[in-house]
């Protein structure tokens, strides 16, 4: 999601300015504190009450996590050192020994060993979340990263749960990948009949009910740009607040 700070800045640009005009219709975004080229930062994004005749937009809250970074702080510090976060996959994902060869030729092997990892990706607070431990271990871990940098974004953005209950706030998810159900297969094959679940909408629409949002909510995935397009559409329910009367937005990607 974008910077750990909360910093806003707005920028306004005229959308009713006759035949004649040379400036872009688009609002732009623009976040102080991290050079523009950041453009995965996911974040909570609220329209300004100023005139019909401006687009005012304003980046109010901020988190993500990354490979080696788990806030955006240490992201910000391992581009400025040009730290390398590529790694060879952790034992505690899984043993790739037992699948990697580097005979390219080699049947039901993998060649390549290398990977960017987020840590902890097990670590969840389901009661937190009113969610039962076993729900937890069944639902999508994009959807625990979700819901967890969801409140840490929020929490940026000097907002309670208890003050955005009930607002009229979108939830907007790009999503690319949707695997964890494979496990599955794998565990009936034990004779566990476990079921896990990784709908995309879900991971959304948990936001959307832990937080008691009445904005629109969805998950989509347009492939490499989905992020963008999940940020385009958020923008788009706030300059369009007649018709979907979204307040603010709640923007994040997986990749």
């Amino acid at each position: 999601m974008g910077n750990d700070n909360g910093a806003t800045t707005r920028t306004n640009t005229p959308i009713n300015s006759g035949p004649q005009a040379t400036r872009s219709t688009r609002p732009r975004f623009v976040n102080k504190n991290i050079p523009n080229k950041m453009t995965q930062a996911d974040g909570l994004v609220q329209v300004n009450n100023a005139p019909q005749t401006r687009s005012d937009v304003a980046i109010i809250g901020a988190s993500g996590r990354y490979p080696m970074a788990d806030n955006l702080s240490e992201f910000w510090q391992n581009l400025v050192a040009g730290k390398n976060c590529v790694t060879e996959i952790p034992a505690q994902r899984w043993n790739y020994h037992d699948y990697f060869s580097e005979d390219k030729n080699a049947l039901g092997s993998i060649h390549s060993k290398w990977g960017g990892f987020v840590n902890d990706v097990d670590k969840f607070d389901p009661l937190f979340f009113n969610m039962s431990p076993m729900e937890a271990e069944l639902i999508d871990p994009q959807e625990r990263l979700f819901l967890q940098t969801a409140w840490n974004t929020i929490e940026d953005a000097a907002y309670t749960q208890a003050q955005l209950a009930g607002k009229k706030i979108g939830v907007y998810v790009g999503v690319m990948y949707g695997e964890y159900q494979l496990f599955g297969s794998s565990e009936r094959a034990k004779g566990q009949p476990l079921i896990p679940g990784a709908p995309y909408a879900s991971i959304a629409n948990r936001v959307s009910y832990f937080f008691d949002f009445q904005g629109p909510s969805l998950a989509l995935d347009s492939m490499c740009s989905s992020s963008i397009t999940a940020l385009h559409l958020g923008v788009e329910c706030l300059s369009l607040i007649r018709i979907c009367s979204c307040r603010r937005s709640l923007k994040m990607n997986f990749r």
